[in-house]
């Protein structure tokens, strides 16, 4: 285990905590909480190990969970599912979804098939389904995981066209019950009814393209999203009950739904 520190820019490499990173490489992507073992575990992007970070002793670990091969754009997004204690990270090249046991330390895959390079983007855990969703970002669907069956659908939430660049990031609004994701090359807002098994691009729309924003999160105090910004000059504010948006600070930043 290494000890976590500050980023300290060397010639060729960041180092962090011990962990020499080539600049040019995105080792981990997405991070996740798991309760049962009170670690937090980042999806390997182009690294072979899920990284594994103890806050309490302020270690990180790669090799608990290694051995997941050298492929680069691997996974990209991880999620805790209550129902089986156990983490599943979205496949943006690889063909299945990594499945991660922190209580053992041990991985399996689901298989599953998509259209597009970078398949899915982005997962997050619907409560009033107990399923996980994946978010479309060349695939033209959304993917859909059971975690309790291991069960993987890419037909009940399909017709979203393959290819470019949609969507990156997903996260559930409790004041709707239904998942957003964070239009990354898409003009409009995705959303997802885990319930009904509805999608909708038509709400929330009219967004410059050309990678704007990347990563979404639900803040539950005051029951709105917030999308962060890639290339966009603003933060994303998605109010999910009126269906409005707000880009604070942003050149024509209100966007009233159409």
């Amino acid at each position: 285990a290494d000890a976590i520190g500050a980023v300290q820019p060397v010639v060729g490499t960041v180092a962090y905590g011990g962990l020499a990173i080539p600049r040019t490489q995105g080792w981990w992507s997405g991070i996740e909480y798991a309760p049962v073992t009170g670690k937090l575990y980042a999806a390997p992007f182009d690294a072979s190990s899920v990284l594994i970070v103890d806050p309490v002793t302020n270690t990180t670990d790669t090799t608990a969970l290694a051995g997941l091969g050298t492929a680069i754009y691997k996974w990209r997004g991880i999620a805790y599912a209550p129902a089986t204690r156990k983490l599943y990270a979205a496949p943006t090249q690889a063909n299945a979804v990594l499945v991660v046991d922190p209580t053992t330390n041990t991985t399996a895959a689901l298989a599953v098939s998509g259209e597009g390079t970078d398949k899915w983007e982005g997962i997050a855990l619907a409560p009033n389904t107990g399923k996980l969703y994946c978010t479309p970002h060349d695939a033209a669907s959304v993917l859909v995981v059971d975690p309790r069956t291991n069960a993987t659908d890419t037909a009940a939430l399909d017709g979203l066209g393959t290819g470019g660049s949609k969507w990156h990031g997903f996260a559930f609004a409790t004041v709707t019950g239904k998942l957003y994701a964070a239009p990354y090359n898409s003009d409009a807002v995705l959303v997802v009814d885990p319930v009904t098994n509805a999608t909708d691009v038509t709400a929330m729309r009219g967004f410059p393209s050309q990678f704007r924003w990347i990563g979404i999160a639900y803040a539950s105090g005051v029951g709105k999203l917030y999308a962060s910004p890639f290339v966009a000059g603003a933060v994303l504010v998605i109010d999910p009950r009126t269906n409005a948006t707000d880009r604070p600070g942003d050149a024509d930043h209100a966007h009233v739904p159409v």
